[in-house]
């Protein structure tokens, strides 16, 4: 039906657009900077982001749909709170000069950091399924992310985190999972951004083989959502 590609050209010219006003509102003026998201990432992807290489590739429109979906309930849940108790603080603003950090977190309420976190029913599955058939080596990004924001906030606003969170939200049928991060992530969150400034700083980004350097990539998966996965020499990436 001709009204259904109508509607599917719309809505992807539609979200690249608002993707694109996103990135510069968020990011214009501090390109230099690491993401706090992207802890626990392939390091050379950071590389590639601090010499200010452009990626070759873009993301996909089903890709951009369901970062949509997961903005919308992000908002939601964090305005829902914040109307509820205006002293909640959500999308603060921190930075670490010592990693050249930047990031903005979701949610710190009463000395607790939380962060959101939407997830499809397989991912979920994975977490809090039969004990079974839960994930044997669960990614632990999404913690040193939380951590990083932890840091941030004592250096950018000399704020203490009583205690740090992840809030899962299951984008299939609205469940939601509070989930309480150990302390000893923060450590591991400084190791891994001192790591970050070491490589990013000592080696070239040729030198950079993934497979051969460590934390090059993290997990031999991320070269496939990689946007600069044709502009490096991986060979984790499928050939399409």
């Amino acid at each position: 039906m001709q009204f259904l590609d109508k509607v599917l050209n719309s809505y992807d010219i539609f979200l690249k657009r608002i993707n694109e006003h996103e990135q510069k509102k968020r990011y214009k003026g501090y390109e230099s900077y690491f993401h706090a998201s992207s802890a626990g990432h392939c390091i050379k992807k950071h590389k590639f982001a601090k010499e200010r290489i452009q990626p070759e590739l873009s993301l996909d429109t089903e890709t951009l749909r369901t970062f949509r979906m997961g903005n919308l309930i992000h908002d939601n849940l964090q305005t829902s709170l914040w109307e509820n108790d205006p002293n909640i603080k959500i999308e603060l603003e921190v930075l670490i000069k010592k990693y050249n950090v930047r990031g903005f977190l979701d949610i710190f309420d009463s000395g607790n950091l939380i962060d959101i976190k939407t997830i499809k029913a397989y991912k979920w599955r994975k977490l809090f399924g039969h004990i079974k058939n839960r994930d044997k080596n669960p990614s632990i990004k999404y913690e040193l992310q939380n951590a990083t924001y932890n840091i941030g906030l004592k250096e950018t606003y000399d704020i203490d985190v009583k205690d740090m969170y992840l809030l899962y939200y299951c984008k299939d049928n609205g469940n939601l999972k509070l989930v309480h991060i150990s302390d000893a992530f923060i450590g591991m969150a400084k190791e891994y951004w001192e790591e970050v400034i070491d490589k990013t700083k000592n080696m070239n980004i040729d030198e950079m083989i993934p497979g051969e350097i460590e934390n090059i990539p993290v997990e031999n998966w991320e070269c496939n959502y990689c946007l600069h996965r044709n502009q490096c020499n991986t060979p984790f990436k499928k050939v399409s």
